[in-house]
């Protein structure tokens, strides 16, 4: 049996969050994608004065900002302050990050309490770029259908 284990499952860590964060905020963690709702308190419930207990899994009642109408299965984003969007980006190139889904629709009351099901780590991955390979954009080991390749063309 492996003895290196830290945690069976990684759903609820005591992660540092921001300042004033309270139980049942959502929270972004540093500026690489890990993400969840804070279930203390910032500095409550044994944890570390700068830290919150995370569940990084489930389903969720959280506000979503903009009057945007959302239907069940439509993504959730995150912009850099943690606020929730059905947008997926701001229209002037800042692409936000994909959190989760709506598992209710979402009427168009900016700040609607909406449910939403947190994202795996590693969804919305981008694809591989297609270098000419075949092993990029969704083809498989040998795919590709040959257009192009090896046509000199520029």
């Amino acid at each position: 049996m492996a003895n290196n284990v830290v945690y069976n499952q990684g759903d609820n860590l005591s992660l540092p969050v921001p300042a004033d964060t309270n139980a049942g905020d959502f929270v972004l963690i540093g500026d690489q994608g890990l993400f969840g709702v804070a279930m203390t308190d910032r500095g409550g419930g044994g944890n570390p004065a700068t830290h919150a207990s995370v569940q990084r899994s489930g389903v969720f009642t959280l506000p979503v900002s903009t009057a945007t109408a959302a239907n069940i299965g439509d993504k959730v984003f995150a912009k850099s302050d943690g606020t929730l969007t059905p947008e997926p980006d701001n229209g002037a190139g800042t692409d936000y990050l994909h959190v989760g889904w709506f598992v209710a629709p979402k009427g168009t009351t900016d700040g609607e309490p909406c449910q939403v099901l947190l994202a795996a780590d590693g969804v919305d991955t981008p694809p591989l770029p297609d270098n000419g390979d075949g092993e990029g954009e969704g083809e498989g080991e040998g795919g590709g259908d040959g257009e192009g390749e090896g046509s000199g063309e520029s």
